[in-house]
């Protein structure tokens, strides 16, 4: 499968794609992952994510198979406004949502499948720009400079 589709005027058009990642904090602590899979992002971290077909709202993402599998009666709070950002690259346009996600108990799922960091220490792991800008967005220039990408 091509990262590409035609358009009418057989110019090729970047897959757009889908990501919601889960930015899911428990007390100062944050859950990440170490990417594995054979792409660009390999050995980088990144938080908990789960693609869909298309752009999904916080509607959406309860109803996803994933979604449940992660938070299967676990206790949590969902911040409302996810925060967006659209990372273009030569093959592909990666539409990014955000959902901050707040543990209100164990979740042994998460502790078994992820990393728990402190939020501070998010600086000392590499991770892809898409996630270093919304590290800087959201968390800020004093806690996340470093030289990955």
């Amino acid at each position: 499968m091509y990262p590409y589709s035609l358009s009418k005027k057989n110019k090729l058009q970047p897959k757009q794609r889908f990501f919601n990642f889960l930015v899911i904090s428990d007390k100062n602590k944050i859950f990440i992952h170490k990417r594995s899979g054979k792409d660009i992002w390999k050995n980088l971290y990144d938080f908990p994510m789960i693609e869909t077909i298309k752009e999904c709202n916080k509607t959406c993402l309860l109803k996803n198979k994933q979604w449940n599998t992660i938070f299967k009666n676990a206790v949590i709070s969902i911040a409302d406004n996810p925060v967006t950002i659209t990372h273009k690259l030569s093959h592909q346009v990666l539409h990014s949502k955000f959902f901050k996600v707040h543990l209100g108990s164990t979740n042994k799922f998460l502790e078994k499948n992820y990393i728990k960091i402190k939020l501070n220490d998010i600086r000392k792991y590499p991770v892809p720009r898409l996630i270093e800008n919304y590290i800087l967005q959201y968390f800020g220039k004093i806690l996340y400079t470093t030289a990955y990408h």
